[in-house]
């Protein structure tokens, strides 16, 4: 098994693949103003691993992709962050305003699946029956995508400080030991709801972040998603 050869970290990446794959004028025109919306609202934030957000949302799009997932479901992938707390999305409006932005401007179908992902995100996938997966197949792609592209060229063994174990939340030690003790939930949820190329590199991806170390010198020491200057609206 190999590790993926090209996984879009920029919108004009993410369109050619998209190209590549057979998507349509319309689903690269969704794609294309989503990405222009979530970059405005990204900008100047950071992943803990010193990554840019926005090129986290490209590469989770570019794994629904890669998968052969509908138009809808990789708009959805791009905007899956739009409801955080941590993304100022248009001001920091509360939610209801996002939604109804969303909504207007990308579709019911596409709101709905930003929706109901942001509501299943922070809950452990262990904590779901098959069934439960499976009725949540779209919220549960892009889950797995997320998490996938969290360990894509070993970013989260980047956060932290040199010296942090894994009592420390939000360090390397502490993302890699909850890497490796959901690892076999990744993978049940991409058999479950039909993502064999995602479960294919999640199989690599788990083994490479439990065993990549980083020099020390090259942590953030950073935790979490974090803002490095002043976003422009």
């Amino acid at each position: 098994m190999t590790a993926i050869q090209a996984l879009p970290q920029t919108n004009l990446q993410l369109y050619g693949l998209m190209q590549d794959r057979g998507y349509g004028e319309d689903a690269l025109d969704a794609a294309n103003r989503a990405y222009l919306l979530v970059a405005r609202q990204t900008c100047g934030i950071l992943r803990g691993s010193g990554k840019p957000f926005s090129c986290h949302l490209v590469g989770t799009a570019g794994l629904l992709v890669h998968e052969g997932q509908p138009a809808e479901l990789v708009t959805a992938g791009l905007l899956h962050a739009a409801y955080q707390n941590r993304v100022p999305f248009l001001g920091q409006i509360a939610i209801e305003p996002r939604r109804r932005y969303i909504r207007e401007h990308f579709g019911g179908d596409v709101e709905d699946l930003v929706q109901d992902y942001h509501h299943f995100e922070i809950v452990r996938l262990d904590q779901f029956s098959d069934q439960e997966l499976a009725e949540r197949r779209s919220a549960v792609m892009i889950r797995i995508a997320d998490e996938l592209e969290d360990m894509i060229d070993h970013g989260v063994a980047m956060h932290g400080r040199a010296d942090d174990d894994a009592s420390v939340g939000g360090s390397a030690a502490s993302r890699q030991a909850q890497k490796a003790a959901l690892a076999e939930h990744y993978l049940r949820a991409a058999r479950v709801v039909g993502a064999p190329f995602i479960e294919q590199q999640l199989r690599h991806w788990l083994r490479q972040t439990a065993e990549v170390q980083w020099p020390p010198s090259l942590r953030t020491g950073e935790y979490s998603s974090y803002p490095v200057g002043q976003p422009i609206w």
